[in-house]
């Protein structure tokens, strides 16, 4: 953005009561600065490294002070911040103090990176930052500080102790021991949490514990991230809540976000609303299409007989969110239209299953499931290796022979029977509990049809052939 957007953006935040603290990276993830060939010779390294590329500056050549200082002058120009973040964050990633240059000063790297931190400190001080921060991960001898032969964490003692420690980690754990051991060493953290669900609820309640500065919620996605990765979405509902409330709601009480988060898309205008300009509702009938009971499927999915919304008759209907289901079940089991997976033949559930509408439609509502993956993936990096991708095509067929194809991919447009967290482009419509007393959510995707003035002749849903099976357990038609 230009100078005169970010003052746009830096008044309008102040407006609703925000502090804005900028941070610039810098030593590592400088490759933003050292890529261009203008400035390639500010780096440590001769040659970029595989993966990093060009990716840490040299601290002994004065000339990267004059541009390191000159982009720091930039920002304060434009912010007027009271704080001021520097990065440092995963310097050892590459070799660092291994230049001619470095070399002849006769320093170590841990003592090269606190020179490093005290000019940064001292120009921002002398420019009337009132509290400078870093990530503190260097200053750890068990994560990125205790890699050899740099042992940067030595740093952790030749450093001014008002430097604030942004402490990240992203794993799911009960404790943190690194906020005390940063305390201890004088220093004020602040605990930096990410998109796990229990990283966030764990490491929010530990740092009001261990009585850190506060709690941050970060993210390395840009916006769009947050419309296809529903873990993000949770992180920033539960970081919000958890700050301020610590542990309340407990997090098996907590209510999935992407409700919220649609009805915010929504108010910005990327989406319509929910069920917005259906006046009409008319369910299907999937009796002669249900094969299979979800218990049958690998789900402990029978419902609890004292819930208010059990199976009666051999039907359930219930209301998701305004728009009407009616679901198939027996002895309290609920009914699916199973399509096949990878591990299950078309000869015991179809590829391919095509449901007759013969109407008009504004939308048409599919109340969709799966089974549980074979391997639950925690990680936002090992996701696209482990977990389905694309489960299913939805097939639309209209009355003048033409067809819209929609590609359903998990977790984005549907999700397996007892994800906590649901799926990011659907609605959460119905949740109760097992016998077993495992939570049972049920997501509706709303398909908003391009030609509402041409008769659907049908529905069709084609597997995917994935490690899960895709699972139809209504659908309605909104007029």
């Amino acid at each position: 953005m230009t100078k005169e957007q970010w003052r746009r953006f830096l008044a309008k935040a102040r407006q609703l009561g925000f502090e804005v603290i900028p941070q610039v990276q810098t030593f590592g993830h400088f490759g933003y600065v050292l890529n261009k060939p203008a400035y390639r010779h500010l780096s440590e390294q001769s040659e970029p490294h595989p993966r990093w590329g060009f990716f840490a500056y040299c601290p002994s050549n004065p000339e990267t002070y004059r541009l390191v200082f000159d982009l720091f002058d930039e920002v304060l120009e434009v912010f007027q911040p009271k704080w001021f973040h520097i990065g440092h964050d995963e310097i050892t990633f590459v070799p660092i103090g291994v230049c001619e240059r470095c070399k002849a000063t006769g320093k170590t790297a841990w003592q090269l990176l606190a020179d490093d931190i005290r000019r940064l400190y001292e120009h921002l001080k002398a420019k009337g930052i009132k509290r400078v921060a870093m990530w503190c991960d260097q200053l750890h001898p068990d994560r990125t500080g205790g890699y050899a032969p740099y042992f940067t964490h030595f740093a952790a003692d030749l450093i001014p102790k008002d430097i604030v420690q942004f402490c990240w980690h992203y794993d799911a754990r009960q404790t943190f021991p690194w906020l005390t051991r940063l305390k201890d060493k004088g220093f004020e953290v602040v605990a930096c949490g990410w998109y796990h669900a229990q990283n966030v609820w764990r490491f929010a309640a530990e740092s009001f514990d261990r009585r850190a500065l506060g709690y941050c919620g970060t993210t390395w996605y840009g916006v769009t991230g947050f419309a296809t990765e529903v873990d993000l979405m949770t992180a920033v509902v539960l970081t919000a809540e958890n700050t301020w409330s610590v542990d309340i709601p407990p997090i098996e009480r907590t209510q999935h976000p992407t409700n919220l988060a649609q009805d915010l898309w929504a108010l910005v205008g990327d989406r319509p609303r929910w069920a917005e300009g259906v006046n009409a509702f008319q369910c299907v009938d999937l009796s002669p299409f249900v094969n299979a009971p979800l218990p049958q499927l690998g789900a402990s999915a029978s419902l609890r007989v004292d819930e208010p919304d059990v199976l009666k008759a051999g039907s359930l209907s219930f209301d998701g969110d305004g728009v009407p289901f009616r679901m198939k079940g027996a002895a309290s089991c609920l009914l699916a239209v199973a399509l096949a997976s990878d591990a299950t033949p078309h000869e015991i559930a179809p590829d391919l299953i095509t449901v007759p509408i013969n109407a008009k439609a504004t939308t048409l509502y599919l109340l969709l499931t799966t089974t549980s993956r074979p391997v639950r993936t925690e990680d936002l990096y090992a996701r696209g290796r482990t977990d389905p991708k694309k489960v299913a095509t939805l097939l639309i067929r209209y009355a003048d022979g033409s067809e819209v194809r929609e590609e359903l991919r998990f977790r984005r447009d549907l999700t397996e029977w007892n994800d906590r967290l649901g799926c990011s482009y659907v609605r959460l419509v119905w949740q109760h509990k097992t016998t077993q007393g495992d939570l049972f959510t049920l997501c509706a995707l709303e398909w908003r049809n391009p030609k509402p003035d041409v008769p659907i002749a049908a529905v069709a849903l084609i597997s995917a052939a994935s490690p899960v099976q895709p699972c139809l357990l209504g659908i309605t038609i909104g007029k």
